[in-house]
């Protein structure tokens, strides 16, 4: 099985994306009640997406730069893979004590076994560094390009709406008082792992590996990214923000050649977003 990877890694890695595009395109068309009505179809979807994006990691694991991967997203992906296995782990607790259904818990104990061995063998992986990674910048640079992605972020959200931060606090407030904080930040970070990964990782190099230049991918992963928010049709923000934000996306890919800060900026605007919805 290794050898059959190995020797078809581009049709594997071909077939990988096709498969996760066609995921998140269907995902973008559908209601957002479907994955909470439908939790095992959810966890089905998360699990997935993890398997076949440490397929990737593994098979271009000596050129990972390719991909735009840097040590940094790599730790993002493994504590996104461990926080979805707690989450995983906590739902069987709750659901034997609330008396839920075997099937459920059962279902949940697989998934997070199967996210939980992910996230050990990316770790080993890192660890024993059979993954050659993209050096992390330093303290200084890291900084920078994270201010300097999140500022458009932050402008668009608080400045340039004179209600957006009082807004954003009774969100917060709100969510607070639910609970709802850490499932925000779990399915949060993974939706956001998977995209850029997906978008700006495995998509930007298959299309640079196409000759295209990064200046035409960086328009073409956009446009993608935004068909696959077509869910999203009836919200102002998908008309404007989303576009305007597929594109700074792209752009801080283009100019660090890392997902990092792409990841970051990523991670904070649909945090602002969930968290202020809440408050609509």
């Amino acid at each position: 099985m290794k050898n059959y990877f190995v020797s078809h890694q581009k049709q594997v890695m071909g077939t990988s994306l096709f498969v996760l595009l066609l995921i998140r395109f269907v995902d973008g068309l559908l209601p957002k009640t479907i994955w909470v009505d439908k939790l095992t179809l959810s966890y089905v979807y998360v699990t997935v997406t993890f398997v076949l994006l440490a397929l990737i990691i593994w098979l271009d694991r000596e050129n990972l730069v390719n991909l735009n991967i840097d040590q940094t997203f790599i730790s993002f992906f493994a504590i996104s893979t461990i926080l979805f296995s707690t989450w995983f782990s906590l739902e069987i607790i709750g659901s034997i004590a609330l008396g839920i259904a075997f099937t459920i818990w059962i279902w949940s104990a697989l998934f997070g076994i199967v996210i939980g061995i992910i996230a050990v063998i990316v770790l080993v992986l890192r660890r024993s560094q059979k993954l050659i990674l993209k050096a992390n910048q330093g303290p200084i640079a890291f900084l920078k390009s994270t201010f300097f992605g999140i500022l458009p972020v932050l402008i668009f959200r608080f400045l340039l709406n004179k209600n957006g931060l009082s807004i954003f606090t009774q969100g917060f407030s709100e969510v607070e008082k639910t609970g709802q904080i850490a499932w925000i930040i779990v399915f949060g970070l993974w939706g956001v792992v998977f995209e850029e990964m997906l978008f700006r990782g495995m998509f930007w190099s298959f299309l640079r590996e196409r000759n295209f230049g990064d200046g035409k991918i960086l328009i073409i992963q956009a446009v993608v990214f935004w068909i696959c928010h077509l869910n999203l049709i009836s919200r102002s923000s998908f008309w404007f923000g989303l576009p305007l934000m597929s594109l700074w996306l792209g752009f801080l890919v283009k100019r660090y050649k890392s997902l990092t800060p792409s990841t970051i900026t990523h991670f904070a605007y649909n945090f602002i977003s969930v968290i202020m919805r809440t408050a609509m």
